[in-house]
């Protein structure tokens, strides 16, 4: 197959426009009944609050033990593991999948978009939403922390601590070991290097590596192209991949 150059008219730049927002944090769903409290609340909008509070000792008690469950699970038993996991995240669609052990502070606040692979060992520490998009992939020993505390011991001495939301865009893979902070949002089609620590917002369609993580370099065109080169050689070596070529049609490339 000979791969022909991207059409004039074409939008530049690899990622497309119709990206979709990521999914919202799932409500209430798994909170036990009875109304919020006002701490909760306080904790999820990000302000400082209280730990030591009724409501939010219940959803803990409830947290664990679904964790526990979970975590005493082979990942091979996909339909119970599910069972399990979508008791314990906010917002867990059939095609995602977690993959055991996972460790969370509440689960409630953690969403996920359609077709995320989560590997072992993530710790999702959601005192904030952590709302994560569509095709994400989180590789082994991920921490998401929204998990913050004030920095002068004269608030942190007295047990309050605060929190700040994080978001994970659509095609973000995070790799081994990563760490993301409290407040950062990552970018569409983002890679995070294994072990790279990230405390700052990250832009769409970049490679970012290091402790603290900085910009490799941008995906682009050049990466596209590459991609559709290699699909066409799996094609031919292996059989048809359903949708890349009218993906690629669609973003104004003209495969011959």
């Amino acid at each position: 197959m000979e791969l022909m150059t991207k059409q004039p008219d074409a939008a530049p730049g690899f990622n497309p426009a119709q990206n979709a927002e990521p999914h919202r944090s799932g409500g209430t769903k798994n909170l036990p009944e009875g109304t919020p409290s006002p701490m909760w609340e306080r904790m999820v909008a990000g302000k400082l609050y209280n730990a030591d509070d009724p409501f939010m000792a219940r959803v803990r008690q409830r947290t664990l033990a679904h964790q526990e469950q979970l975590n005493l699970l082979s990942p091979h038993r996909e339909e119970e593991v599910y069972a399990q996991a979508s008791q314990l995240f906010g917002h867990l669609p059939r095609s995602s999948r977690i993959c055991p052990p996972t460790y969370c502070d509440y689960g409630q606040n953690t969403s996920f978009g359609e077709n995320c692979f989560v590997n072992v060992g993530s710790v999702f520490l959601d005192v904030a939403p952590i709302t994560i998009g569509d095709n994400v992939m989180i590789g082994p020993r991920v921490t998401l922390t929204t998990a913050s505390h004030p920095i002068h011991p004269a608030i942190r001495n007295r047990g309050l601590e605060y929190g700040a939301p994080i978001t994970i865009k659509n095609g973000v893979w995070l790799g081994a070991s990563v760490t993301v902070g409290p407040g950062v949002t990552i970018g569409e089609n983002s890679i995070i290097g294994a072990g790279a620590v990230v405390m700052r917002d990250v832009p769409a369609n970049v490679i970012m590596v290091g402790v603290p993580a900085r910009v490799l370099r941008h995906i682009d065109d050049s990466d596209y192209e590459q991609a559709l080169a290699d699909l066409a050689a799996y094609e031919e070596e292996v059989g048809p991949v359903p949708g890349w070529r009218e993906e690629a049609k669609e973003r104004g490339y003209d495969l011959a």
